[in-house]
């Protein structure tokens, strides 16, 4: 299951400088506030130090990754870890963990200096305790790693030189075994974000009348593709359930051909989810702070400090809850919800 999978994500983070793996005491505050059963515990930021976290995956074992202060970091058993950095690499951000413990993301690379220094990003793989990095298509200089089964199997999306004259160079793509390979025609923009442990992959793609735009969410599975609905699909489960972005607005869960819009809270405009489990259960957030959905129904998740200032990322099927919640308008802590 996947997380605020790098769109959300790649715009709204900050970048700080990543380090050496280290792993250090995390010190757990107390729960300071409960609704609806969940109770909302601060995982603090790496090192202690002050700044912005974000917890954006939680495994089955309980285990999250996340970010701080452009950090990428492991939440285990009390501990945090930092996962180290790409050579070149200014920061990194983890998008997906799997019950392995392995960690897939993005690294900020720094391509040259100056007065305008110039930056692209690679998709990278956490296991054993070293980073390594996946690269790309061939002649490609962007990639990142979105999603990750417990297979070892690897979603997201890279680009890639098709000739002179190139303008649709986004392409979904799955490394296995050490190999890429796209899961789309060239001819069009696509991009993948999730991928289930039997191999079934969620993601969204233009048309060839409209190949630069996504319009369509999609799943591939063994060679083919088949379109869900209008719009963008984020996350999957292991029940081949698919949720997103509905171009006609909002965002919906897909059960065989069926499509559900998730309601906002109260008189909330604006909401998004970003995972889903396999009891159906989603997160996300909206104007009111983050949310827990139960059959497209929403709840409010506690804050730690600032009402309506959190955000829910990842959900296992445990009902653990992981994301971020401010204390202040200059800091922000990754969190755990559990009941």
């Amino acid at each position: 299951m996947r997380i605020l999978r790098g769109r959300t994500l790649l715009s709204a983070i900050t970048v700080c400088l990543g380090a050496a793996l280290v792993t250090t005491s995390t010190a757990t505050a107390a729960p300071v506030t409960e609704t609806s059963g969940y109770r909302v515990i601060d995982l603090e930021n790496w090192g202690g130090a002050s700044g912005y976290s974000w917890a954006i995956a939680i495994n089955d074992r309980g285990h999250i990754a996340g970010s701080s202060n452009g950090r990428g970091v492991l939440w285990r058993d009390g501990h945090a870890i930092d996962l180290g950095m790409l050579p070149g690499g200014t920061a990194c951000y983890p998008l997906d963990i799997n019950d392995r413990d392995e960690v897939v993301g993005y690294a900020r690379i720094l391509l040259s200096g100056g007065e305008e220094p110039v930056f692209t990003l690679r998709a990278f793989v956490w296991r054993n305790g070293r980073i390594h990095d996946l690269g790309g298509l061939p002649g490609g200089d962007y990639s990142v790693a979105t999603g990750i089964n417990d297979a070892g199997d690897i979603v997201g999306r890279s680009s890639r030189v098709l000739g002179e004259w190139a303008p649709y160079y986004v392409h979904a793509v799955r490394w296995h075994a050490g190999r890429i390979g796209e899961l789309e025609s060239a001819d069009v923009l696509s991009h993948a974000e999730d991928i289930t442990n039997d191999g079934w992959v969620v993601g969204s793609r233009g048309t060839p009348a409209d190949p630069v735009t996504y319009t369509q969410a999609v799943a591939w599975k063994n060679g083919q593709s088949t379109v869900l609905y209008p719009g963008d699909a984020i996350a999957a489960n292991e029940r081949h359930q698919a949720m997103g972005s509905h171009l006609n607005g909002g965002f919906v869960l897909w059960t065989r051909g069926e499509v559900v819009r998730l309601q906002k809270p109260g008189d909330d405009v604006s909401a998004m989810a970003e995972d889903i489990n396999n009891l159906g259960q989603a997160v996300g957030w909206a104007d009111s702070g983050a949310v827990l959905w139960r059959q497209a129904v929403p709840s409010l998740l506690p804050d730690l400090a600032l009402p309506g200032r959190s955000g829910a990322s990842g959900i296992n099927d445990r009902g653990q809850i992981v994301g971020w919640s401010s204390l202040s308008d200059i800091e922000q802590h990754a969190v755990l919800w559990t009941r």
